[in-house]
């Protein structure tokens, strides 16, 4: 049980991926706004000018789909009446924060377990990553927009960096489940 818990103490990786995971879900649900700003009563949340250059909220959604998905299979939308606010209308995304560190330090451990160790599964997961990136944010079409301006570039590429940032550490923290099932699994076995 503590070698489990040691995962979860913070590292300096653990703590930059998961403060970037953090701007994400801060991010994303300031950006929410967007898709609201007509509903009456709901006033415009702080920062929103300052970030909507950059694209949190399609990050945003990839990162915490899980989360969202688990929830609303166990009905568990009402515990977010209980977070707290940033702005009136929009409430801080505390489970989604949580979630990021939890990701965050399972994917680290898995990278330090089982793939720094070779250059072909580093290579392997990078090479993954880009390819599932650029499926599910395909920044490729900023070459066939006709006409760009800066902040189309920035919020493309921001937008697919983010993404790809997701993606690498979505890749990292399943092969870390995969290899963790298969060792209990031939402990399982070994053991009968």
């Amino acid at each position: 049980m503590r070698s489990l818990l040691r995962i979860f103490i913070p590292t300096k990786v653990s703590l930059a991926i998961f403060v970037a995971m953090v701007m994400i879900c801060v991010g994303g649900v300031i950006e929410t706004y967007a898709f609201i700003d007509d509903v009456p009563g709901v006033q415009k949340p702080p920062m929103y000018n300052y970030i909507s250059v950059i694209e949190f909220w399609i990050p945003w959604v990839y990162l915490t789909l899980p989360l969202h998905l688990v929830g609303a299979a166990l009905n568990l939308g009402w515990i977010v009446k209980f977070f707290p606010e940033l702005s009136p209308g929009f409430t801080f995304p505390l489970a989604s924060v949580f979630y990021a560190y939890i990701l965050s330090c399972w994917a680290v451990y898995s990278w330090r377990r089982w793939v720094i160790g070779g250059r072909r599964k580093v290579l392997l997961v990078f090479i993954v990553s880009i390819v599932i990136a650029a499926v599910i944010y395909p920044v490729y079409a900023i070459f066939v927009i006709p006409e760009l301006i800066l902040a189309d570039i920035i919020r493309y590429t921001s937008g697919y960096s983010l993404v790809l940032l997701v993606v690498v550490v979505y890749v990292v923290a399943l092969l870390g489940i995969v290899n963790t099932l298969r060792e209990l699994a031939a402990k399982q076995h070994s053991s009968t």
